[in-house]
């Protein structure tokens, strides 16, 4: 409805005032010649501004009104001339009482009522009016149908308490459907008569319906006039949400929060202004303040029911903007895929575990999937109005194909085809063994100065790993410790394989705090450019970080432009990956192979694996290298679900210099996890570390000599204590305390920092053996 509100009784306009009803509400502006003004009527049919029917009805009043005032005999309430002079016909007057407009017998019937399920208003507007004591308004529904809305000359109009109707030209506009949303919140309130007897205009419906059009766009508190002339508003700011909202629910209201997907997503978006770690911080850590250890205790179960609906709301989101990628965004920007053989599609897998606290990392695979990652981070701010990437929203990050290279394509029973397995899978007896497939085949030989070559690249991104959570002090002691003392003239010509041993070595490390602190460099660029750009998708970010006030710490609001800022970097850095990969395939494609495009080949996948680990990087807690991806996703996901399910044992083959790598990348990421819970106490940092202590002490056992020192063997089996009772307790979902007394009786008098000593001091003794035999 227009800026006023009509009622139009199911009878005859003459006859009298029935029973009251559900009202009609419409926004209209007039589309012939822009007048601006609105009638009001009875019940039930849509409130309009002029335009077709209700224009010709008010064509007839101003008329009226304009010949008595030039007899002096009356006043018109109408500020405008109408110059149209249409009949009125009979049908027409029907049409309004039934709610169909049908103008003759040719032109098909437009229904005035919604059916079908609308969308949303904006969150801004929603939370204005919730904000206000209006939370009929979260209920209202968007239904865009210009045949409707134009059939009665409308632009917008509300129905009943709660479907608004617009043209799609204004579905959007702020302002318009803030206007109706007033109505919505008049509608839901009161039974609304003319402001005269006998007259169509309703001027303080209309007031406040125009003042809250400019009071949304000045992000000022919106008010609605109800019966008897009052109106709410409750302050002069709105209202902030924050987790205490939720701390107060009621549990009956708490429970149909749950039921519902939208709510759920509203919780996270307005209580833990749309970050998912603030929001395991309160429903799964109990992190809430000033709150009573019992009163905490009596509410845990109805908070990790929420934790869980948001786990639900999460995965279905996901594969939902992947499926609208796959299925409609690439076909639209490469043609060439609306016929692709659905096995070479994109696809995907979610890794991680389904606990409270659990990430997921989405690893895209198939025909764009380095373009699906920038459309994924992009339309999740612009399509789903996240004001963060999804790793803050979420805890979602989504990675291109990586070192995980499909097999070729199998078909199936029935002609279907799949995309074949990144591995090779022998089976004997009770072992199974898995061989990765590799994507540049020439790297395969060990012995060759190729994979020589690539696993030295690849040693430095590993290095860079733990370069990136190790304190100045601990790299500089780490690199000491593996070049060891300086050879003079005659150890070099005594020894000339050590020293070349050395020389690289050196360049590694030095390559390795390079990309280090370019990484840094980087990242402190792009927040900068988020900082002062003027885009409207950081506008919404700034908002919603301050609107976090003191819950969103300063470390959460700089995590939050960080990771915003990698995604960014992530994504142009893909596109050299993709320019090396679209060469490697030509280069594959060529015949003969000669020793030419051999080599050709081997130097493209050699910069291929180097751009690949430069771009990963800066893609949010994945493993850097080649020998990191394959050991944990080949050797612990898929490797280990195999085994539980065959009862087989299952053996990976990975080459000992891609082992190394996985070991130095799990002592990084078990650094990374002791310097985040320094502060609390050492067990729970041993229980959130213990996944990356395993793997890095079983990634270590292949790779030391049978006898250790009596010193070295006691610290390993400390720490291998430590990672194996973590990673068992967090599979049984141990309870707190029992995972503070057991590990404490394994920890002793041990603090963090003497764990992450012994962690350091075992990675680089394997290092170093390392070195020295290869």
């Amino acid at each position: 409805m227009a800026r006023g509100q009509m009622r139009i009784k199911k009878r005859p306009f003459t006859s009298p005032k029935g029973k009251k009803g559900s009202i009609l509400q419409a926004k209209l502006n007039s589309m012939a010649e822009g007048n601006n003004y609105t009638p009001s009527m009875g019940k039930d049919c849509p409130l309009v501004r002029s335009g077709n029917i209700l224009k010709q009805i008010m064509e007839r009043d101003a008329l009226k009104a304009q010949s008595q005032q030039e007899q002096g005999t009356g006043t018109s309430q109408l500020s405008h001339k109408q110059s149209s002079r249409t009949p009125l016909y009979p049908n027409v007057i029907q049409s309004l009482t039934s709610g169909v407009v049908q103008r003759n017998d040719r032109e098909k019937p437009v229904n005035l009522y919604p059916t079908g399920k609308g969308r949303s208003l904006p969150d801004e507007i929603v939370d204005n009016f919730t904000g206000q004591g209006h939370p009929e308004v979260e209920e209202a529904e968007v239904h865009v149908d210009d045949a409707a809305a134009q059939s009665i000359g409308a632009q917008a109009y509300t129905t009943g308490k709660k479907h608004i109707v617009v043209q799609s030209r204004v579905a959007n506009d702020k302002k318009v459907l803030t206007h109706e949303a007033t109505h919505v919140a008049q509608q839901h309130n009161m039974d609304v008569e003319p402001t005269i007897p006998n007259t169509p205009i309703n001027d303080t419906l209309e007031k406040d319906a125009q003042e809250n059009e400019q009071r949304i766009t000045q992000n000022q508190p919106v008010s609605v006039q109800l019966k008897g002339g009052a109106s709410i508003q409750r302050s002069t700011n709105l209202i902030q949400r924050s987790p205490e909202t939720i701390w107060g629910t009621h549990e009956d209201a708490l429970t149909q929060v749950i039921k519902s997907p939208g709510k759920v997503r509203k919780v996270l978006k307005k209580d833990f202004y749309s970050n998912w770690f603030i929001a395991k911080d309160y429903l799964v850590a109990n992190k809430w303040h000033n709150k009573s250890k019992r009163a905490i205790s009596e509410k845990k179960s109805r908070f990790e029911k929420l934790m869980r609906a948001l786990l639900a709301v999460r995965e279905y989101d996901t594969n939902k903007l992947l499926r609208h990628i796959r299925d409609t965004k690439l076909p639209a920007q490469y043609p060439h895929m609306r016929k692709m053989d659905p096995a070479k599609r994109l696809s995907w897998a979610a890794a991680g575990s389904t606990t409270l606290t659990s990430d997921i990392d989405v690893n895209l695979k198939g025909a764009g999937s380095i373009a699906a990652v920038g459309l994924f981070n992009k339309l999740f701010k612009t399509q789903e109005k996240w004001a963060y990437d999804a790793g803050t929203v979420y805890d979602v990050n989504v990675y291109a194909q990586d070192f995980m290279t499909p097999g070729q394509t199998k078909t199936l029973s029935g002609g279907h085809k799949k995309l074949g397995s990144p591995f090779e899978k022998q089976e004997q007896d009770n072992q199974v063994t898995l061989t990765p497939v590799e994507e540049v085949s020439p790297l395969t030989d060990e012995d060759s100065i190729a994979f020589e070559t690539f696993s030295a690249n690849q040693d430095v991104w590993s290095m860079a790993k733990m370069r990136m959570y190790m304190t100045d002090n601990e790299w500089n002691a780490y690199k000491a410790d593996m070049l060891g003392t300086e050879m003079n003239k005659q150890m070099i010509a005594n020894d000339p394989d050590s020293y070349q041993k050395k020389e690289q070595l050196k360049q590694q490390l030095l390559d390795a705090e390079y990309y280090y602190e370019d990484y840094l460099e980087s990242i402190e660029h792009e927040v900068n450019i988020i900082n002062t750009n003027a885009n409207h998708v950081y506008d919404r970010l700034h908002e919603t970080l301050d609107q976090g006030g003191n819950t969103v710490s300063e470390h959460h609001k700089e995590e939050t432009k960080k990771m915003i800022a990698a995604n960014l970097i992530y994504e142009r850095k893909l596109n050299r990956v993709q320019t090396l990969r679209n060469q490697l395939q030509t280069l594959k494609q060529q015949r003969p192979r000669t020793q030419e495009v051999i080599k050709d080949m081997k130097e493209c996948g050699i910069n291929l694996k180097n751009a690949l680990s430069e771009a990963i990087m800066f893609s949010n807690e994945a493993y850097f290298s080649q020998g990191a991806v394959q050991d944990v996703v080949l050797g612990y996901q898929i490797g280990q679900g195999m085994a539980k399910k065959t009862g087989k044992t299952v053996d990976l083959q990975l080459a000992n210099q891609l082992r190394l790598q996985s070991m130095r990348e799990q002592v990084g990421d078990t650094l990374k996890v002791l310097k985040e819970y320094a502060n609390q106490p050492a067990w729970k940092g041993v229980y959130k570390a213990g996944k990356y202590i395993d793997r890095m002490i079983l990634a270590a056992t292949s790779l030391l000599p049978n006898g250790l020192s009596n010193n070295l063997t006691q610290d390993f089996t400390f720490i291998r204590n430590l990672g194996q009772k973590a990673t068992q307790l967090k599979g049984q979902g141990a309870d707190q305390t029992t995972q503070r007394v057991e590990l404490n009786n394994l920890i002793g008098q041990s603090s963090l920092a003497d764990i992450r000593r012994i962690i350091i001091r075992i990675g680089t003794i394997v290092d170093q053996h390392a070195n020295q035999v290869w």
